[in-house]
């Protein structure tokens, strides 16, 4: 028999009053403070400034009951951060705290105002100098928002209703959230709504329907219910603080082995826990019910400036087809790998889509209620809540089937707690596995794919470095035929020692994204690689649901329709534009750039071609301004923009042909 696990789930919810103001985000330019907000444009507040203020309300509520000591405040919160690393991890996992749906349809973009403020020399009694700041602060009088929270696991049922009154009661010591409480800002009247309790005992499942084969396969996928902040082991910078976009093999080797001694109070066997093997669990596409796994791009998988995305592994041409490819590259922009937050799907008609990721400003608080003054402000990367994540489990049955029972029980019942991020799981066992005698998938169609691309880092092997013996293109006849070597793309990992505490020795690693030619020897990394079907294809690029309903939120009328056109003006404009304006228009394109401050840009350029009247620049920045206007997520502003330009490279190539033809 196991031990049973609890875990609470519940809402906050705050009827706002006042001024409210957090400046998660980053700092814009001129001493401008602009208020985090989400995707859409409506106010939000961290989930790690509610995680910290309930922690402080906690410690008050306990000192009031008597209680000095700090144990339940560690069991609950997890010990202090060191470093920016906890040794122990908390058990309480919120969201950010945001508009209810009600609240929304009534928000305004009005009741965002800016606001001056200013710091006092104690000795001078007059500005401190460089202390005059504007902050963009929220009015949320009668809005209403709402933090989803988990409270878990817990395997002792007294202790789990104490963690629950110690919430309770810290929820009633809170009056506000934000900066700026002393001054009034961020009141609220605060409730506590829970759901129901989770209480997880194991009971063997029935198998029956389950073919009865020699190698379990299923699909594993877990969708994230807070922001994800998945910090690497290996030491980065102190002011910046990436997070991986992947759950490794190791995480959740080393969650189930945590999990399977919380339930059932002993640890798994080595031989056990060699019969049961993940890999990475990487982001994945999800669309109408549909999971689509999601893997690294290889790095020949190119993507422009204009959006187009190749792959030009094995790719064949003739002379002039290569020349005009290349044409095309010259003329077109810049092209490049893409970027580690793209990921490529390994079903038969391969696409792209990118994690939606976001870096916010955060503060380590000392005892005394101040920033650290030791690495204590710095920006950290997290990916949002509800991102879907896919893996691959296989499971070797054995003559005792305990262990199977109890790793199936784990896997499809308890919600994995992985980087500081709890997750709702998703188990589809595959029945459908066809198993040889050594206890292997078989390949039902025979056929060898030419290329593998690795998914999972490979020790470094100098055999497969085979530029020697192979070359990156060859011609034969009339064609180039190209990528006919490995291609290799080398990382260090740097684990850490968790028993002697320092970081281990740098290991070199064949890393993800290289791409390898089937040859002897490739099966000792069939773990490690995968067959993809998007080699030497055009690929096209997804867009999440959350980007979609951004860009369906456009603001239009009768007299701006939002179908992009060129406008009336573009000729001349085109004909005179210098490299150095259309960087200034490409700037508009960075979201990091809050809308407020490229506001104030266009203003100021539009004044100066008004005094200069050059009346197409006057228009074209008057357009942007009004799409700014109009959307303020900056969306229509940059679907404008970026049309423009492409539109501008466009003319640009044209023109150079027609000037290499009069040559």
């Amino acid at each position: 028999m196991g031990k049973t696990l609890f875990l609470a789930k519940g809402r906050i919810k705050a009827k706002a009053h006042g001024y409210w103001f957090t400046s998660g985000g980053e700092k814009a330019a001129f001493g401008f403070y602009p208020h985090l907000k989400d995707t859409e444009g409506y106010p939000v507040f961290p989930d790690t400034q509610l995680h910290g203020d309930l922690r402080m309300a906690a410690r008050w509520f306990l000192k009031l009951n008597g209680d000095e000591k700090k144990e339940m405040i560690i069991k609950v919160f997890g010990d202090e951060p060191k470093a920016k690393t906890r040794n122990i991890p908390s058990r309480l996992f919120l969201t950010d705290l945001t508009l209810t749906n009600d609240s929304k349809r009534i928000w305004r973009q009005e009741r965002f105002e800016i606001k001056p403020r200013i710091a006092i020399d104690d000795k001078k009694r007059t500005v401190s100098e460089h202390m005059l700041v504007n902050m963009e602060v929220a009015y949320m009088e009668g809005i209403e928002l709402e933090a989803g929270f988990y409270l878990g696991y817990f395997n002792d049922e007294d202790e789990f209703n104490r963690a629950k009154w110690l919430i309770e009661g810290s929820i009633s010591l809170l009056s506000g959230f934000g900066q700026s409480r002393s001054r009034g800002y961020g009141r609220a009247e605060l409730e506590i709504e829970w759901a129901e309790d989770e209480r997880i005992a194991y009971s063997a499942i029935d198998n029956s329907n389950e073919k009865a084969t020699y190698l379990v396969q299923a699909d594993y996928f877990l969708k994230a219910l807070i922001n994800m902040r998945n910090k690497p082991v290996q030491p980065g910078s102190t002011q910046f603080l990436p997070s991986r976009y992947a759950i490794t093999e190791d995480q959740v080797r080393a969650w189930f082995v945590r999990t399977y001694h919380s339930l059932f109070d002993s640890w798994p066997e080595y031989e056990e826990m060699k019969s049961l093997s993940f890999s990475w669990i990487y982001p994945a596409w999800h669309e109408r019910d549909r999971f689509f796994y999601g893997i690294p791009p290889a790095m020949t998988t190119l993507k422009n400036e204009v959006g187009k995305i190749r792959d030009i592994v094995g790719i064949s041409q003739s002379p002039k087809e290569e020349e005009k490819i290349d044409q095309e590259n010259f003329f077109s922009t810049k092209t490049k790998p893409l970027p580690k937050d793209y990921f490529v799907t390994t079903d038969n008609s391969p696409s792209v889509f990118r994690l939606e990721t976001e870096r916010r400003i955060r503060n380590q608080i000392e005892d005394n209620f101040a920033t650290a003054e030791d690495g204590g402000l710095f920006v950290q990367e997290l990916v949002r809540k509800g991102q879907y994540f896919g893996g691959k489990i296989n499971l070797l049955r054995k003559a005792d089937e305990t262990f199977h029972q109890r790793a199936i029980f784990i896997l499809q019942n308890i919600k994995p707690v992985i980087g500081g991020t709890i997750f709702e799981p998703i188990l589809n066992i595959d029945n459908d596995v066809n198993i040889n005698k050594k206890g292997e998938t078989d390949n039902p169609s025979g056929e060898k794919p030419l290329h593998y691309l690795v998914v999972t880092p490979i020790p470094f092997d100098f055999s497969l470095v085979n530029y020697i013996k192979a070359s990156y293109s060859k011609r034969k006849d009339d064609e180039v035929i190209s990528m006919d070597a490995n291609m290799i793309n080398l990382d260090t990992i740097r684990r850490y020692n968790t028993t002697l505490r320092r970081p281990k020795r740098p290991e070199i690693f064949i890393w993800q994204g290289s791409v390898i030619k089937d040859e002897d020897g490739i099966e000792n990394y069939k773990e490690n690689i995968i067959s993809w079907h998007g080699f030497g294809d055009d690929l096209e690029l997804k867009k999440q649901e959350s980007t979609k309903k951004i860009e369906e939120k456009v603001y239009i009328d009768e007299k701006k329709p939002s179908t992009q056109k060129r406008p009336e003006y573009f000729d001349s404009l085109a004909k005179n534009m210098t490299p150095s304006q259309a960087g200034i228009l490409k700037e508009f394109l960075n979201r990091h750039r809050s809308i407020e401050d490229i506001k104030r840009v266009v203003e100021d350029r539009e004044e100066k071609y008004k005094k200069k009247q050059k009346d197409e620049w006057q228009k074209l920045y008057e357009e942007i301004k009004y799409r700014c206007d109009k959307d303020p997520t900056g969306e229509e502003m940059r679907k404008f923009v970026r049309f423009l330009l492409e539109k501008l490279f466009e003319y640009w190539r044209k023109d150079k042909k027609v000037e290499g033809e009069r040559g």
